[in-house]
């Protein structure tokens, strides 16, 4: 159920870093892409003459949605804009990895800047096959959950996309009309289109902004610790006795460890300078010494997500 092949942009392990080759804190996007295809669930089952009738159908639905748009918001899409493309989860995932790869570049760039000790080309592998894991799996999950997308390409071609097989399994639960329900998305989705291609500085803008804020995150392990610390003592101070705070982040339960935590964390080590994922027992610390009541802690499901849940004393 897919349109065509997505365009695969330039290598994000550009020669340009320093000391060349392998990058020091990396990310794997083609094993992230890789690892999302594999696990991703394809969708509803389909004939090839039904998905290539689904595709012809959301092509027409998304010409036709350019006309009532266009009249209602007085905006128009330039003549050489891209088509919208019509794709599977596997190809969402991949347009995705490729975002997050241009947006992600200038983070590998400053940790292989900050880096204070060297780090040998296995480990530097092995880290970024398990971020590129973590990505993978975590776009294989979102990939169900999206109809359509206009996405930005930092360092490509911006189109719009929409999923074929998430269409397709929302008509089917919602016994809904497919060609009404086909058109009611494309309308929704060339109005993301129009916004973004009739007013030409608005994705240049977004970009910037984007990149902005992630070339100035602090990317040290102690630094982000020591920023949690100090944003509990402010809550601490703005709020009431009684009142809850929940913490939900990435941490380790010293007491239930797992394969998946003990790789994770390992990770983390490799590829930031000197960081490495706190404890439960880290934010207790962190929390009553604060002036909170560290109530429980629970671990979800996926990863090492974890909520605490904690009490303004006094």
């Amino acid at each position: 159920m897919t349109d065509t092949t997505l365009p695969t942009p330039v290598d994000a392990n550009r020669p340009d870093r320093p000391g060349g080759g392998a990058p020091v804190a990396s990310v794997d996007y083609e094993f992230a892409k890789r690892t999302g295809r594999a696990i991703v669930n394809p969708g509803p089952q389909v004939s090839s003459d039904e998905a290539a009738a689904i595709v012809a159908d959301l092509r027409a639905a998304a010409a036709s949605a350019v006309g009532p748009v266009a009249e209602t918001s007085a905006l128009t899409a330039p003549a050489d804009a891209p088509a919208p493309l019509v794709v599977d989860r596997a190809g969402w995932i991949s347009a995705n990895v490729d975002s997050f790869r241009s947006m992600l570049d200038p983070v590998v760039d400053k940790l292989n800047a900050t880096k204070k000790s060297s780090t040998n080309a296995t480990a530097a592998a092995i880290g970024g096959k398990v971020t590129g894991a973590e990505m993978g799996g975590l776009l294989a999950f979102l990939s169900s959950k999206v109809l359509g997308q206009y996405d930005l390409a930092p360092g490509g071609t911006p189109r719009l996309l929409l999923v074929a097989p998430n269409i397709v399994a929302v008509e089917r639960e919602l016994e809904l009309v497919p060609g009404d329900f086909r058109l009611w998305v494309c309308l929704h989705e060339e109005t993301h289109r129009v916004q973004f291609t009739a007013v030409p500085w608005l994705r240049g803008y977004l970009n910037t902004q984007i990149g902005e804020v992630v070339a100035t995150a602090d990317v040290d392990g102690a630094a982000l610790a020591g920023m949690l610390r100090e944003a509990v003592k402010r809550i601490s101070e703005a709020a009431r006795p009684g009142s809850l705070l929940l913490v939900y982040d990435h941490m380790i339960d010293e007491d239930q460890p797992d394969l998946q935590s003990l790789i994770t964390s390992l990770n983390v080590a490799l590829v930031t300078p000197g960081g490495s994922e706190y404890t439960v027992a880290e934010c207790r610390e962190w929390l009553e010494g604060a002036g909170f009541r560290f109530i429980r802690a629970h671990r979800l499901p996926i990863g090492n997500d974890t909520v605490v849940v904690a009490e303004r004393t006094g």
